[in-house]
């Protein structure tokens, strides 16, 4: 996620013709473009069609893009709120917080997944000895 957080970040500065993400001017610019309906919100729906009409990730609209900007969504709520707010945006942007710094593996510890865990904790993929069942 940090690679794909690290792209998106990129492309909004080219897009949005700015250096940084610490000018309120910028996020605030950012922010109303992914809010459609103007709610102070950002749903889920939102984010996706914000960023496919930003081009991110280049090229065609496939599944394959969509789950990206789904997987980015819901990186980006911390709360699990099932929507944005200017701050998630500004923060994950800007690089702020836990969720700007994860990787992949971190984003499955921190779900609880038993597997996401137990492959962090040994290389046979195992926690304890405790042998997990094939998907």
């Amino acid at each position: 996620m940090k690679e794909e957080l690290a792209l998106l970040r990129e492309h909004l500065k080219v897009e949005f013709n700015t250096d940084t993400f610490e000018s309120k001017d910028v996020m605030q610019r950012i922010f109303q473009k992914l809010d459609a309906n103007g709610n102070g919100d950002v749903s889920k729906e939102e984010f996706v069609q914000g960023l496919r009409e930003l081009h991110y990730p280049p090229g065609p609209t496939t599944i394959t893009t969509r789950r990206r900007r789904e997987r980015i969504f819901h990186h980006m709520d911390a709360d699990a709120g099932g929507s944005l707010d200017l701050e998630e945006i500004a923060n994950i942007l800007r690089g702020i917080g836990p969720r700007a710094l994860m990787d992949n593996a971190a984003d499955l510890a921190i779900a609880g997944s038993m597997r996401g865990l137990s492959k962090l904790g040994s290389p046979s993929g195992t926690a304890s000895g405790t042998k997990l069942p094939p998907i």
